[in-house]
């Protein structure tokens, strides 16, 4: 006896230790997440945990002593006995995972995909195998879903890089549609403008002809009111309309190029990019006495050139369009919202309507038509710019006067380099 209890012999464990790790090991297999059986040498289920009976469906009754193969499909019971041997003659560890093609059978004869860890393991009637299951059907199901996913967005890629492909032609069959329009409308513009220049002065001509002439008053009147009114008058309509279609045309080919033309995405010192850009306008701005106030500016990446290009074209918007009522003031500032950078123009001018602001950056839209001349493409150009530059713009009527234009530009530079 040694502290009132008995002599443990060396190397033997006390009998109620070992029920104790009995009792733990049996607890820790019924609270395991996995199905798990022993199974003898001779393909007999020994025993299982609860998980067996909920997955498969039969009761510890009903599986203890039968062989594994009750849970396995009809159609690869003996190829599973002749595994089975071949694994009692060899044992050894199988992880979760390998072979994942192995399918259970519940009582009531559903199959279900299963994963099987082995261990060989010595019970008391010799060798047997420590089987551990578990059911893999949502994870099958996600592995379909994800195959059907992987399919259709390569079929989806496949069509974007069609669709690309097919705008990629199309922006080219427009742009050199642009061209030949363009050269072909200018030769015959060209030529009403030469025209209508030599019947001016056929006309001048014809006014001093008829200043000679030995008529009547009345006659010399009726002369000089047709050379004037019926054709120096629409002669000269027809140059101002020739000279606009000019313009249309000009602009309409400026804002093709913004289509195509490679731009750079370099990182900019935007205050540097608006001071030069407001310094090229001073003329402007001073002639109608423009307040420019300009905060501090966030660091952006795109193309100088073009976003000053951007600038101008807004602070140019703002002049045009000043209220006479008041002096004009406009706001240039920017905050950093990554991943982008966010700049705007404000202005106290006459501002837009709101309900016009959705078409504003449409082609030949102009809402102010009779305050300044244009030729409704500059907002349109901008936009293409922005766009190309990885950003976004947009507008909006301040109250109580005044528009705002805004535009975003990456501060991100691996952004910039994917847009």
């Amino acid at each position: 006896m040694l502290d009132g209890t008995q002599k443990v012999e060396s190397g033997e464990a006390p009998a109620a230790n070992r029920a104790d790790d009995a009792a733990m090991f049996r607890a820790a297999v019924e609270s395991a997440p996995y199905a798990i059986l022993m199974v003898e040498g001779d393909g007999t289920i020994a025993w299982l945990n609860g998980e067996v009976e909920r997955l498969f469906g039969w009761t510890r009754a009903e599986l203890v002593g039968q062989p594994v193969e009750r849970l396995v499909p009809d159609r690869l019971r003996h190829p599973h006995a002749q595994l089975r041997r071949a694994f009692e003659r060899e044992p050894a560890l199988r992880p979760m995972g390998a072979g994942r093609d192995l399918h259970g059978r519940r009582k009531d004869g559903s199959e279900f995909p299963v994963e099987v860890g082995l261990k060989p393991v010595a019970t008391p009637r010799g060798r047997g195998v420590l089987a551990a299951i578990t059911d893999i059907t949502l994870r099958r199901r996600a592995e379909e879903d994800l195959r059907h996913l992987n399919k259709a967005l390569a079929s989806a890629n496949r069509a974007l890089r069609q669709a690309t492909a097919e705008i990629s032609r199309k922006s080219e069959e427009v742009e050199s549609f642009v061209y030949i329009v363009s050269h072909d409308l200018r030769a015959p513009l060209v030529n009403l403008q030469g025209f209508a220049k030599e019947l001016e002065l056929g006309c001048a001509t014809l006014e001093q002809a008829v200043a000679g002439l030995d008529v009547p008053p009345p006659t010399r009147a009726h002369l000089h009111a047709i050379l004037g009114e019926d054709i120096l008058d629409p002669l000269r309509f027809i140059g101002a309309s020739v000279a606009k279609f000019d313009r249309l045309i000009t602009a309409l080919l400026t804002l093709s190029r913004t289509g195509t033309q490679a731009y750079r995405h370099d990182r900019l010192d935007m205050a540097a990019v608006v001071a030069a850009t407001l310094d090229a306008l001073r003329r402007s701005t001073e002639a109608v006495g423009a307040t420019i106030a300009v905060d501090p500016l966030p660091e952006a990446f795109g193309d100088p050139t073009a976003v000053g290009q951007i600038v101008a074209n807004l602070v140019e918007n703002a002049v045009k369009y000043a209220d006479p009522d008041r002096p004009p003031r406009i706001e240039i500032g920017g905050r950093s919202e990554p991943p982008d950078a966010h700049f705007w123009v404000r202005d106290n001018g006459v501002g837009i309507p709101e309900q016009a602001i959705p078409r504003l950056f449409q082609v030949f839209q102009r809402f102010h038509p009779e305050r300044a001349a244009g030729d409704g493409i500059g907002l349109a150009a901008v936009k293409r710019i922005v766009a190309r530059l990885g950003g976004r713009v947009w507008a909006e009527a301040l109250d109580p006067v005044g528009t705002a234009f805004h535009f975003t530009l990456p501060c991100d530079p691996a952004k910039a380099q994917t847009e």
